[in-house]
């Protein structure tokens, strides 16, 4: 009679990570850089290591539009929006949004001597050109959400939508 006698196959390296947020281990070894998933607190792996380092990864925040992000382990923050290059210029607005809008939305200056301009966002950007230096005017989201921000002069501008109120920023 033959007995088989089941021996559990061991891995080469089981690291215990004491972490839970940690999701993936990352072992730079002097033979190549290797992933290993952390499962239930373990990273498991096959391979003899040769003199590894090892970074651990876990999710600190998320990204959701293009432009310039800061992240750190409590998350992550948008610091400046992808836009067209502004340069500022008398009688010149130049409006940056930081919240994503849909495509074709406008922006729409009025003053109180009648000027008016309406511009489409391109690139999370209006460029007006001949707005009163003089007058404090006012700037209208032109879309699903209309939302108004003033006063607003000549200079470049960040603004965002709150809900269905506009907050700008001067810079």
């Amino acid at each position: 009679m033959l007995w088989w006698v089941g021996v559990a196959h061991a891995s080469a390296l089981e690291i215990v990570v004491a972490e839970p947020k940690v999701t993936d281990l990352v072992l730079t070894c002097a033979d190549g850089v290797y992933h290993l998933p952390v499962v239930n607190g373990t990273a498991s792996w096959d391979h003899v290591p040769q003199n590894c380092k090892i970074s651990m990864i876990r999710p600190s925040g998320s990204v959701d539009k293009p432009g310039q992000w800061s992240c750190d382990t409590s998350g992550c923050t948008q610091q400046e929006v992808a836009h067209q290059v502004v340069t500022n210029a008398p009688g010149r607005v130049n409006v940056i949004t930081s919240t994503e809008l849909p495509k074709g939305e406008a922006l729409e200056i009025t003053c109180g001597n009648g000027f008016r301009q309406r511009l489409e966002v391109a690139q999370n950007t209006a460029i007006f050109d001949g707005v009163p230096d003089n007058l404090d005017c006012e700037l209208n989201f032109k879309g699903p959400v209309p939302a108004e921000f003033r006063p607003i002069r000549p200079g470049t501008w960040s603004c965002r939508l709150t809900g269905s109120m506009a907050v700008c920023t001067h810079s």
